[in-house]
Order: C-alpha cells, then structure tokens, then sequence
C-alpha cells in the first residue's frame, strides 16, 4: 500500500519501523519541523525523521498539514491509507479524505477514555490500573471517531510514563500492522465510540507541574510517575528548582507536616505530605544531573526543611 505516515517523537517510531519491515508498503514520512532539543537546545530533527533518513524514506515537513499547499499535494499524491501516531497537529477534513481506502489513528488509551493530548501522563497521574491502544478512523472532533482495533495493557505499580509509554508504543505497532491487514482485504469493522463514557486527557500545562504537599501521598506519588522521566514533577527547596523522578509511599509512621524534609535512609528521603509519608528515591537538581534522593539529601543536609510553595507568576 501507499502510505502517508505522520508522526514526531520516540513513541511514534515503532510503529513507522513495523511498517516500514513490511516491505510491501511504499511509505512517506510527515514530520513535525526540526526544532531546539536536548541540553544545549541544537536544532535537531524528530525521532520520526531521524529513522526516515536512516532508511532512505521521503520526509515531508510542513509549518503546519492546514497549509493549502500541503493539503492540495496530498490528494493529488493518491495515497492509500493514512496512518497518524502522535503527530501533534490536528488533522484537517481534506486531509483526512484524501486517502483512498482510510485514516487511521492509533491512540494511547481505551478510547473514549482519555481523548486528548497526555492520555499516558493523566492515566497514570489518575492512578488508573490499566489502558491500552486504540486505533480509530480519524473523525473531525478530536478521538472521537469509530474503533477499529483495542487492546488493554495493565499499568505496574513501577511503571511511569516513560515505562508505560514503550510497552504501548510497541502495542501501537502491532495493531496497526493488524489493521492495515483488515483494511486490506477491504472488510474493516468500524464500531462507534459511547461519547457519553468520554473523558480527557488535556496537555500537561507548567502549573500541573508543580507538586502540591497538601496532597496525598499517593496522589503525589501518582503525579510524580505520570510525569516521569520528562517533564518531571517539580519542588522548590530553598529556592531551587528541583525536578522529583521517583518516589514511593512510605509506610513507617512519621509525624511531618507538608513538603517537610525528614530522615534520610539508604533508600531517600521521607517528606511529609497531606495524608501519609512520601519517600522520595531520586531527584534531579537543576543544571545537574539525576541523583538518588539520599546522597544530595546527606550533602545539602535537609532534614527538618521545607519543601517552599510555588508562587503563581503575573502576568506582566
């Protein structure tokens, strides 16, 4: 089949690698443009593009897929079948029609649960105990359109985004392979979302970021996970900034008010929460890189501090 893929960052690849070993398949690559990545900010290309490049594909890269220009080539490419993994940009009614045979999706979650942009980061913030992928026909309203395939994926206790992000990644890459076999053979089962069961998954905004010692400690420790490893749950320590990327419940009984430093074990560092103790594991101070929470906890001497609040900026 000719195929028009559109995808962006690392839990995309899988799924164009899937399909580019099925050899039969010519594909061409849509790609968000080259943007400012990594520690020195270097203009580098997606994921996406750098597997394209080392396979010899045809990248693509519009501003945006609305441009007139993009959309008019498009249909005049006659593509097959559309296939979107998180690409980042919704798609307009043109280019959705544009293929001949279907447009198809594959997204993060159980859909209509979780519609949006964070569907693994809020899965896990939730404290849900599973997900899994759906692969849709793309609609006009966004994850909104009829299931072709669904697969559950149980979320462990010691997962966080990242961890949960690659087991779906690869499930993402076996059910489309097995849809672009169903649309194939011309017999695909299209079955409606119930629209009344829907929930959202928005993107992360900065203040969501910010970690909240009223809370419980397993709604913070939940938030850390979904957060994990980027962009990662923040706390202010004296002023700095410091990103928290792992953690757990702390059983022993302690008596410490909220974002209150205490014992250091071998293992982190206890912080008192709204209901229970956090234990926090590993933590990344900012400029610096990742550490366990025990040896920058003995080197700063932080028993008995407290975590400060954020302060929600004005705008100028």
């Amino acid at each position: 089949m000719k195929v028009l893929f559109f995808g962006t960052p690392d839990i995309a690849v899988p799924t164009l690698a899937a399909l580019f070993a099925e050899s039969s398949h010519d594909i061409t690559v849509v790609t968000r443009i080259d943007k400012p990545r990594g520690r020195g900010l270097h203009i580098k290309p997606s994921p996406v593009k750098e597997f394209a490049l080392s396979n010899n594909l045809q990248v693509l890269q519009p501003v945006s897929v609305k441009e007139e220009t993009f959309i008019s080539e498009t249909e005049k490419s006659a593509y097959d079948l559309i296939v979107v993994v998180s690409f980042g940009q919704i798609m307009p009614e043109r280019l959705i029609r544009a293929a001949k045979y279907a447009s198809i999706n594959s997204h993060f979650s159980l859909l209509p649960k979780l519609r949006g942009a964070a569907p693994i980061n809020r899965a896990i913030m939730n404290g849900d105990k599973e997900t899994g992928v759906t692969v849709q026909f793309i609609d006009f309203k966004l994850d909104s359109g009829d299931v072709l395939l669904r697969e559950s994926s149980q979320i462990l206790p010691g997962d966080d985004a990242g961890s949960l992000g690659s087991r779906l990644a690869e499930l993402s890459a076996k059910l489309i392979l097995e849809a672009v076999a169903i649309i194939e053979k011309g017999k695909p089962t299209r079955r409606p979302q119930e629209h009344s069961k829907a929930t959202q998954a928005p993107k992360i905004t900065k203040e969501e970021l910010h970690i909240d010692w009223e809370k419980s400690a397993e709604e913070i420790h939940n938030r850390i996970r979904g957060l994990a490893p980027l962009p990662g749950a923040s706390a202010l320590l004296s002023g700095q900034n410091i990103k928290i990327l792992k953690s757990r419940p702390f059983t022993e009984n302690l008596k410490l008010s909220p974002g209150q430093l205490g014992p250091v074990s071998g293992e982190g560092v206890a912080v008192g929460t709204g209901a229970g103790v956090l234990l926090v594991l590993e933590l990344k101070p900012e400029g610096r890189k990742a550490m366990p929470a025990a040896d920058f906890s003995r080197g700063h001497k932080v028993e008995g501090k407290v975590f400060d609040r954020f302060v929600k900026e004005r705008k100028k």
